[in-house]
């Protein structure tokens, strides 16, 4: 084997330490833009039909990226060839940022045409994965399959216009999303997947976009020309609410693993998808809400938050679910999910009923609710420390 070019080679021990690598940690900056440029998208123009062009456009680059980044968790190399997919993979995924940015005009040929680049990559990567590795080969077989179909859809969507253009998207999207199912029972023959670096890159996509509840927090201040106490006040729970995010995901789900199965780690990756997309739409709604006339949200404004926020919840709990059990931890499950989704219930009921409520008050409402999760972790770290005692 070259050293400098390495021919993909299964890793082995799913129970091995292995640390996220800078390369990756470099690949996620340019997801950075695009997600960044998707939020920006549904914070200009909130409203129904954006909010579903915003979840249409960022299934691609997650999809991009878990392709990626399950690659690595199964071939990953500390060769040139690495690095060189790697770049291949960063260029139309830069073009997703570059026509995001444009897309309230007719710019998705060009977001279609990068994502069907990045997914020739991607299969380019797991033929040379099957091509070297036979115990893989029945797996690859499937996915460069079901992968090669969505591109060829892709294909045939530069020859027609809207709305079919967007069908034939919509099932390519289903073709990639599906394809993965397919190997399930294949998958059982095979190595698991690593049980430490799969929820450490999990989490850095999640960071990524809870980091753009701050950025739409300080967007949000920053459109007022004339600072207030009740702006700085208003500003201050929103970053407390990312805050809150950040402490229950990271408490509860981050630092523990799915259970080995690979149903439930695909379940585990998929059920994230949609985590990411409602934290997404907080960074959104956030913005719009401290820019809100008369510090008055509009309906839209506080439905699109309420519901992202209750969303983000509920799916933190089902993912919960799915996670291994830590014997050394005190917390039940049962609480922990409950408390959660009690918040969503409540979260919900201020979106359903809360026209009257000003900014400040249902900023402070839906801290008050994320409370009830955050403290729940308080308890848990209390318990297993007196554990340790």
């Amino acid at each position: 084997m070259s050293i400098l070019w390495q021919k993909p080679r299964m890793h082995e021990n799913p129970t091995e330490h292995r640390k996220v690598s800078w390369l990756e940690l470099f690949f996620d900056l340019v997801f950075v833009a695009v997600i960044s440029e998707l939020v920006h998208l549904l914070s200009e123009h909130p409203s129904m039909a954006t909010l579903w062009n915003y979840l249409f456009l960022f299934i691609p680059a997650w999809w991009v990226w878990m392709g990626a980044t399950y690659y690595n968790d199964r071939f990953e190399t500390e060769g040139l060839d690495s690095r060189f997919f790697t770049f291949l993979l960063m260029i139309p995924v830069a073009g997703l940022a570059i026509f995001a940015h444009h897309m309230p005009h007719d710019f998705s040929l060009g977001y279609g045409l990068c994502y069907m680049f990045a997914r020739v990559f991607i299969v380019m990567m797991w033929m040379r994965a099957s091509f070297h590795e036979k115990r893989f080969r029945p797996v690859g077989i499937i996915l460069i399959t079901g992968y090669a179909m969505s591109i060829v859809l892709f294909i045939v969507s530069l020859y027609v216009g809207n709305p079919i253009r967007f069908i034939l998207w919509g099932i390519a999207f289903a073709c990639d999303l599906l394809t993965p199912t397919l190997t399930l029972k294949k998958q059982t023959l095979l190595p698991s997947f690593n049980l430490s670096k799969l929820p450490e890159r999990l989490g850095l996509f999640t960071l990524i976009v809870i980091g753009e509840t701050i950025v739409g927090v300080i967007r949000g201040v920053a459109r007022h020309h004339h600072f207030s106490f009740k702006i700085m006040s208003e500003g201050i729970m929103g970053v407390a609410i990312s805050f809150a995010l950040w402490w229950i995901y990271f408490d509860y789900i981050a630092k523990r693993p799915p259970k080995s199965q690979p149903k439930l780690v695909f379940l585990w990756s998929y059920l994230h998808l949609i985590l990411v997309m409602s934290i997404g739409v907080v960074g959104a709604s956030l913005l719009n809400v401290l820019i809100s006339k008369h510090h008055l949200p509009s309906d839209a404004t506080r439905h699109l938050l309420t519901g992202s926020l209750a969303m983000s919840l509920i799916f933190m709990s089902l993912i919960e679910m799915v996670l291994k059990k830590d014997s050394r931890e005190e917390r039940d499950l049962m609480v922990s999910t409950g408390l959660k989704f009690l918040a969503a219930i409540f979260v919900l009921f201020l979106g359903f009923f809360g026209h009257w409520i000003h900014s400040l008050a249902l900023l402070s409402l839906i801290f008050g609710a994320l409370l009830l999760p955050m403290g729940y972790c308080i308890y848990g770290w209390v318990n297993d420390y007196q554990a340790i005692k």
